[in-house]
C-alpha cells in the first residue's frame, strides 16, 4: 500500500527505459525462462468525496478499491502479461519453461528476485505498480481506468538486469465512460474488459518497446 500511495500522492516511481539489446540473451547462453508470480497489488477506487482528504482519502480509496477486487474476482493484468510475453520469449530464443506455480513474491530487490527464481537462467518480473479507476473532474459521476506495469528481464546467474521499462494505460475517452454501477454490473464484466484491454495495450508495449520480440 505504500508504494501506491507514494505513486498517487507524489508521482514517486521512476523507471529506466532500458530496451533487450539485440544479442544479449545469445551471448549469455541462456536456456532456461520463468516468470514471477506477485501477490495481488492494492487496487485505487478513486472518487471526488475521498479525494479532497488527501493522505486519509488515499488510504480509504484503496481499501474500496480492494474490496472491489476482492468481492469480484478482477485478475491481476500482471499475470496475463507475464504468460504471454515468458511464452514469446522461449519461442523466440528456444528456452525451456521452468515451472514457478509455487513460488509468490513481493520482492523488489532484483539479486533478491534473482535467487527466489534462481532455477532459471532468466526471469521475467511483471509488476502493476498502479491500477485503478478515476473520475471525470466534468462529471464524477463517470469513471476511466488507470494502469501502470514495470517490466525487469533478469538474468539471474548474474543478478543483472537485461532490459527493463514502464507502460502506462490511461482510458479516458468520455464518449464511452460508464457509471461505476455500470462498470460493475454482472460481476464486474465490464470492468474485467477494461483491465483486459490494459493487459492487452502492454503486453504489445513490451513485446515491441522493450523485449523486441516483435517489429
Amino acid at each position: 500500500m505504500l508504494t501506491l500511495l507514494c505513486v498517487v500522492m507524489v508521482g514517486c516511481t521512476t523507471v529506466k527505459h532500458q530496451p533487450l539489446p539485440t544479442h544479449t540473451l545469445s551471448t549469455i547462453k541462456a536456456s532456461s525462462i520463468t516468470h514471477t508470480l506477485r501477490e495481488k497489488p492494492d487496487f485505487l477506487a478513486a472518487s471526488a468525496g475521498k479525494a479532497i482528504l488527501g493522505f486519509v482519502g488515499a488510504v480509504a480509496m484503496i481499501s474500496a478499491g480492494n474490496t472491489i477486487i476482492r468481492e469480484n474476482n478482477v485478475p491481476d493484468p500482471a499475470n496475463y502479461i507475464s504468460e504471454n510475453l515468458v511464452s514469446q520469449l522461449a519461442k523466440k530464443y528456444q528456452l525451456t519453461l521452468t515451472d514457478n506455480r509455487h513460488k509468490i513474491t513481493t520482492e523488489e530487490d532484483v539479486a533478491k528476485l534473482a535467487e527466489q527464481y534462481s532455477e532459471a537462467d532468466l526471469v521475467l518480473d511483471i509488476d502493476s505498480i498502479l491500477w485503478g479507476y478515476q473520475y471525470y473532474k466534468r462529471n464524477p459521476s463517470y469513471y476511466y481506468m488507470l494502469y501502470n506495469a514495470k517490466i525487469q528481464l533478469i538474468n539471474t546467474p548474474s543478478k543483472q538486469v537485461l532490459a527493463e521499462g514502464l507502460c502506462s494505460y490511461k482510458q479516458d475517452d468520455f464518449s464511452t465512460a460508464l457509471t461505476l454501477d455500470q462498470l460493475l454490473a454482472n460481476d464486474a464484466e465490464q470492468f474485467k474488459l477494461e483491465f483486459q484491454k490494459a493487459a492487452e495495450y502492454c503486453l504489445d508495449y513490451f513485446s515491441k518497446k522493450v523485449l523486441r520480440l516483435q517489429p
